[in-house]
């Protein structure tokens, strides 16, 4: 059992860094070895209902408790909130437009600045005036 778990684990691992365009995934063993699509309630997860007593007294031999995944809280974490994707995506969307409308005049003003400080007077050959 404990080599199952080490196994779907590793799957879990391989499935979080696969690229996201790659439909194909590995098959957690238990799905594997009984030949099923998917767990049902009719067909449960022998792995996850078994519960064996412990030889001694304390806890359960099986399910033994586990350390902490790093990899398997990351593929359950939830995601960050955004806005855009929110009943305010309405205000999201303006305050994006506020903040190009913002950067596209600092740009401005940075480029007229700098053809300030290159202009070295009227191209009198050009018909320019002062």
């Amino acid at each position: 059992m404990t080599r199952i778990a080490a196994c779907d684990e590793e799957i879990i691992r391989i499935g979080v860094n696969a690229p996201s365009g790659e439909p194909r995934r590995l098959r957690n063993v238990e799905l594997e070895a009984r030949n099923l699509a998917s767990f049902t309630r009719a067909m449960p997860s022998i792995v996850e209902t078994l519960c064996l007593p412990p030889w001694s007294p304390g806890a359960p031999e099986w399910p033994m408790a586990r350390p902490f995944n790093a990899a398997v809280a990351a593929a359950i974490a939830p995601r960050p909130f955004n806005p855009r994707y929110s009943a305010d995506w309405a205000a999201a969307k303006e305050a994006e437009a506020a903040e190009r409308r913002e950067q596209h005049k600092l740009e401005t003003e940075k480029r007229e600045a700098e053809a300030n400080a290159n202009w070295h007077g009227p191209r009198w050959w050009l018909g320019e005036r002062a």
